[in-house]
């Protein structure tokens, strides 16, 4: 039962990885081709990349810490540097998630003192 949940977990991870790769990948190339030109606030791909890792920034820390658990990476040989390895994919979701709040908290503030 447990190398079933340690394979599942696993491909769960390995899943969220691609993705964040994929859509860190498409941010930092700032492609400029429109989704849907004819909605009322068109986006940009990288636009929406960048909102697709905010909004997955939650399950990939969860799936992080969950690999992290039952992995056992504290018992392995490099318990530090695997540390790191295993987060890094929830820090740059993270990352992105309080760079937009930052953004909308500093929005909001400038509109309070504009008004």
């Amino acid at each position: 039962m447990k190398k079933i949940s340690k394979i599942i977990f696993g491909v769960i991870y390995s899943i969220g990885t691609c993705i964040t790769l994929l859509l860190s990948i498409i941010y930092l190339s700032r492609s400029d081709i429109i989704i849907n030109p004819d909605t009322m606030l068109p986006f940009e791909l990288y636009e929406q990349a960048f909102m697709l890792l905010v909004f997955g920034s939650i399950p990939m820390v969860i799936a992080c810490y969950v690999v992290y658990k039952v992995y056992e990476i504290k018992n392995s040989d490099h318990p530090k540097r695997n540390r790191i390895i295993i987060f890094v994919p929830g820090i740059i979701c993270v990352s992105c998630a309080i760079f937009m709040f930052g953004l909308l908290f500093v929005g909001m503030i400038n509109s309070f003192i504009l008004n």
